[in-house]
Order: structure tokens, then sequence, then C-alpha cells
């Protein structure tokens, strides 16, 4: 299938929409204090805090996210919240390399696999804490990211099946993280 599909005018009128979304939801967030950007103590955490410290998201270089591709769950919920607009608008950048490691692990991020659910039955504490502080703009600029991956034939061959749980995945997630910030 190729991809000239995904790349219509109207559809990169969809991405630039979409880019411009991600700006405006994420604008306002507070960036995390180095020493909260990765919460672990081992060298690689210690090397993402390196990397990330005083990197505004909008002025992230290409080479710092290819660099850090897989870097992604490392990051404190402050941090995941404060970085991810540069990840996605990354992916939205280079939508048609289907050999981008950064857009591949972009998603892995956003798709909850099958340890979202602890031993209970309960959604797993990763996932609500990281998903706890994003706004309804925020996450609605998550969906509408999963929803142009969906329809674009380079994700769709390898992860339609997990990009069509993450939109059920990630409302509960953000539910319960709701639901557990009132509780606090």
């Amino acid at each position: 299938m190729s991809n000239e599909i995904l790349f219509t005018q109207e559809n990169r009128e969809i991405i630039e929409h979409l880019k411009n979304e991600i700006i405006k939801a994420f604008s306002e967030t507070e960036q995390p204090a180095k020493d909260n950007i990765a919460l672990h103590e081992c060298e690689e955490c210690r090397g993402v805090r390196e990397d990330f410290a005083n990197v505004k998201w909008q002025e992230a270089i290409n080479e710092l996210l290819e660099n850090n591709y897989d870097k992604i769950p490392l990051f404190s919920p402050q941090a995941f919240n404060y970085f991810l607009p540069a990840y996605l608008l990354y992916t939205l950048n280079n939508f048609d390399d289907e050999f981008s490691e950064v857009c591949e692990f972009t998603l892995y991020a956003l798709t909850p696999d099958k340890s979202w659910r602890n031993q209970n039955g309960d959604i797993s504490s990763y996932w609500t804490e990281k998903f706890k502080l994003f706004t309804f703009a925020q996450m609605n600029s998550v969906y509408q990211f999963l929803e142009l991956a969906k329809q674009n034939p380079i994700y769709r061959y390898n992860d339609a099946s997990s990009i069509e749980r993450a939109f059920d995945r990630l409302k509960e997630i953000k539910a319960a993280g709701e639901k557990l910030k009132k509780l606090s």
C-alpha cells in the first residue's frame, strides 16, 4: 500500500492542523526540574536527565529525540507530559518514514500493552501516573494523533490492533487518574 494515500493535500492540512493543536495544548505545560526528568538513579536515567535538562520541548532538536527514541518510558509523569509533544511533532514531521525509531517508539508510548492492568485487574499505576497530568486538550491531541496514525499504512500494518485498543485503554487510564486525583 502506498504512502501517497496518506499524503494528499487534505491530509497534509490535517497534519498541520494537528501540529498546531499539539503546540497549543501543551504550550503551558510546566518544564520539569532536572532531577524530575527521570526518577531512577541508574546510568540510563542519569543520561536522560543530562540530555533533557534545560531543554524546552518546543526547541528539542531532532538529534536529541533520535538519540533518545527509546527513553520515553523512563520519563517521570511530569517529563512525559512535558516532552511528549516534541516526540509527537517529530513523528508528524516524519510520518512517511517507515524506518523511524522515534515514530515507532512514540506510538508504543501511547499504546498500553498487556501489562496495562496489574494482577488484581486494576489499571497499572504506571499508566495512571503517566497520564494524570494531561489536560482534556492534551488528551484530545493524543487521540487525534492516534487516529491519524491508524490511517497511516506504515503503522496500520504493524500496529493497527494496538492503536485500536489504545483509544479505549487511554480513556480508562485517564478516568482512573482523574479519580485518583480527586481522592488525594
